[in-house]
């Protein structure tokens, strides 16, 4: 953490730098960072174990210490089948966390999980706390997420289809199920260069 000047502030951590090792993890990534209402850090990490991504969410205290009532250890580790890759994440009101990226499948899926604010899975969202859609028979990421003032989920990112890669935007009801009013479907698919 830097101060406005941009020296290291010294009150974080004791130097200005903070590093965290995953357990188990062979490299780690950080992908994003929010900073909460109380003040507290949250880091979005893609973490391989071997040859396998996972989501992973950090959180420190405001002074550089692992939040423990984060997941008991301030790391919630989402181990699924595959590769998956975290690009975002963002905070509700409620203080619930929404990552997106992409889960391995036979394709690349476009993947959101939600996190209740101590780091658990919220299974009220979509299934068992994910969403998982294939948009193509290809990559398909979800690399940016935003929360709108009526809580509905809106979700951005790529699409490949053959050759073509295309920008796509969905939008969720706040369970996480597709929200047929956007576009009639959910999601909005650009086809053309228009």
């Amino acid at each position: 953490r830097y101060n406005s000047d941009g020296s290291l502030d010294t009150s974080f951590d004791t130097d200005g730098i903070v590093l965290t090792q995953i357990s188990a993890s062979n490299e780690d990534y950080g992908k994003k960072v929010k900073i909460q209402p109380d003040g507290k850090i949250l880091v979005a990490v893609q973490s391989r174990i071997d040859f396998n991504y996972d989501f992973v969410l950090v959180r420190y205290n405001s002074d550089g210490s692992l939040d423990t009532s984060f997941n008991t250890d301030g790391i919630a580790r989402t181990i699924l089948t595959g590769n998956d890759a975290i690009y975002d994440i963002t905070l509700q009101n409620d203080g619930k966390i929404i990552a997106v990226g992409y889960k391995s499948n036979t394709n690349d899926d476009a993947f959101a999980a939600r996190y209740n604010a101590d780091g658990s899975i919220d299974t009220g969202f979509g299934t068992s706390g994910f969403f998982e859609y294939d948009i193509a028979n290809g990559h398909n990421y979800a690399t940016a997420v935003a929360v709108a003032t009526d809580n509905k989920i809106i979700i951005g990112g790529r699409y490949t289809n053959g050759a073509i890669s295309s920008p796509f935007v969905m939008r969720l009801n706040a369970n996480g199920t597709f929200d047929n009013t956007f576009d009639s479907d959910g999601v909005f698919l650009q086809t053309n260069d228009e």
